[in-house]
């Protein structure tokens, strides 16, 4: 069995190795940061914590607003050369962020490298969006999976740096996070992507990315259909924790528990899941699967919070957990498919970077939403949950059934023709 689960997530390809190589070192670095920047800054370079959260607020609001354009640069040059180009940006700007001493140096580094990290993101996902329809989505799913063990490892580094907590022990981790970057290119490096055409490079450049996104309602509405949906991460990792932590009748330890569930059940079933995901159709019902579990979860969560006995609440919320685990795995095995199948011919950077405003909307958003819904709202918040999964789970597919249907927008690439 584990033998059968090792190869069935080493992609077939060369190319697709490297991909999934390219995800386990990037998000290594990625993860051995994620606990210890914001400490350093605080502990470290002597920001007050709401010097850290402005910063790191106008950062994530910048690196939104340059997804689309990150994605129409990805498709006026090759996404392999960006890919490997915005690397080494990456790891230059990770040193320079060791020696920030103002607010303003640490909202422009910061800024900037959130863009690199989009920049990076949709080139990547650019070059997955380009491969045939019978490997595409498996390959998605087992990026995801080695892009989890690199977070994984890398958080276990970060817990390391936390507890030495000295400035030499912080600047090893930015160190890494630099070199992790680089490595992450050179891995990468020649990666076969689409080359446009002689037309297509002398053609002018969109106008707006904005102007394109708004004109394709389709995709627009597949954009914020998946956000929402994607909004579940920050219940399930923020939401459930500090619902926790707001009752003195839950062990705070079971906050711990649920996230090495959700990352070891990740882990094992993401590639299964994505299997047989062939078109819209398909994902329709990945789509409904995904929201009913969700909605179920929020229904255990509500009926936690009701219940009396240690027992009884941690039975449902562990069990509200593993839904929403498969509600993840649904709706992740649905993201490649629903960015690609819309998608107009030699346009899948841009496409890939409006798509990813849904997702990075939910995120900004997620934290105050969830902490709304999840305690200030608690109990009946878990029931508006409930409520609006359900709509989802009816309406959705029915949209993405009727996009099925329809006509492609402007130009059919040779996904959409397999349709």
């Amino acid at each position: 069995m584990f033998k059968g689960w090792i190869s069935s997530n080493i992609p077939a390809e060369g190319a697709g190795r490297r991909l999934a190589a390219g995800s386990l070192v990037n998000n290594f670095g990625n993860g051995a940061q994620l606990a210890a920047f914001p400490l350093f800054l605080v502990s470290v370079a002597d920001f007050s914590a709401a010097q850290v959260g402005l910063a790191l607020m106008i950062a994530g609001i910048v690196g939104i607003a340059s997804s689309p354009a990150a994605g129409w640069l990805s498709d006026r040059m090759t996404p392999s050369r960006l890919l490997v180009l915005g690397g080494f940006a990456q790891g230059a700007v990770a040193i320079l962020l060791f020696f920030v001493n103002t607010v303003l140096a640490l909202c422009v580094l910061a800024g900037v490298a959130r863009v690199l990290s989009q920049i990076v993101r949709v080139a990547r996902l650019s070059i997955v969006a380009q491969v045939p329809d019978a490997t595409r989505n498996v390959l998605r799913a087992q990026m995801n999976v080695y892009s989890n063990v690199g977070v994984a490892m890398g958080t276990a580094v970060s817990a390391a740096v936390i507890a030495v907590g000295s400035k030499d022990a912080y600047l090893a981790g930015f160190v890494l996070d630099s070199v992790t970057f680089v490595a992450s290119a050179l891995v990468q490096q020649g990666l076969p992507s689409q080359e446009r055409s002689p037309r297509d490079k002398h053609a002018q450049p969109t106008a707006s990315p904005w102007r394109t996104a708004l004109k394709d309602r389709r995709y627009a509405a597949v954009t914020v259909l998946n956000g929402f949906l994607f909004f579940h991460q920050s219940v399930l990792f923020l939401g459930i924790p500090l619902w926790i932590a707001s009752t003195n009748e839950i062990p705070k330890v079971l906050a711990t528990v649920i996230f090495l569930m959700n990352m070891a059940i990740t882990i094992l079933l993401q590639v299964k899941f994505s299997e047989g995901m062939e078109n819209l159709r398909t994902a329709a019902v990945a789509w409904r699967r995904s929201a009913l579990a969700i909605s179920l979860a929020c229904v255990l969560v509500y009926v936690a919070a009701r219940a009396h006995g240690d027992a009884v609440q941690i039975l449902a919320v562990l069990s509200a957990a593993l839904l929403f685990t498969f509600g993840e795995l649904w709706h992740s095995s649905t993201e490649m498919e629903v960015s690609t199948r819309l998608v107009p011919e030699e346009q899948h950077g841009l496409y890939q970077g409006i798509f990813a405003l849904g997702r990075d909307a939910a995120q900004t958003a997620g934290p105050f939403l969830a902490a709304l819904f999840c305690v200030s709202l608690n109990p009946d918040g878990w029931l508006i949950l409930t409520a609006l999964y359900a709509l989802f789970a009816v309406a959705a597919p029915y949209a993405l059934n009727r996009m099925h249907e329809g006509p492609v927008a402007n130009q059919p690439t040779a996904a959409e023709s397999a349709l």
